[in-house]
């Protein structure tokens, strides 16, 4: 899937904005992401939003059970290389190298932000050059 990235140049970055709506969404903009296997992407984090929020990187079996322990200890503070937490009006990075094809999702875990819209996915795609008709 991936790993932090350990001083590789980036390859692109992505500018991902956290938003509450008044009817009660929360939400990442963008939330579907094509990014190339290979590739080192820089993860800009705006949190415009009035409420703290994370932003986790994961497979989806990943997301389910930090998920599942967050609701079971919502005060936990903890640290992982692929989640930053964003206060209310901050901005974080994370950098990551993203290294086989596959799906992940991306999702804020404090109890109830993933139920309220929280969450969005990124497809890890091989790389290939066009082909070329003769």
């Amino acid at each position: 899937m991936g790993k932090p990235n350990d001083g590789v140049p980036v390859d692109r970055i992505i500018k991902v904005n956290i938003k509450e709506t008044q009817s009660g969404y929360m939400l990442f903009e963008p939330d579907a992401i094509q990014i190339a296997s290979g590739s080192v992407v820089r993860f800009i984090i705006i949190n415009s939003g009035a409420l703290d929020h994370e932003f986790m990187l994961g497979s989806f079996d990943e997301i389910a059970k930090h998920q599942q322990w967050m609701r079971k200890f919502p005060d936990m503070e903890h640290e992982y290389v692929n989640s930053v937490s964003i206060r209310s009006g901050e901005v974080e990075e994370l950098v990551w190298q993203f290294s086989d094809a596959t799906n992940m999702e991306f999702a804020c875990l404090i109890p109830g932000h993933r139920e309220a819209g929280m969450w969005g996915v990124i497809i890890v795609h091989d790389h290939l050059a066009p082909t070329r008709k003769n």
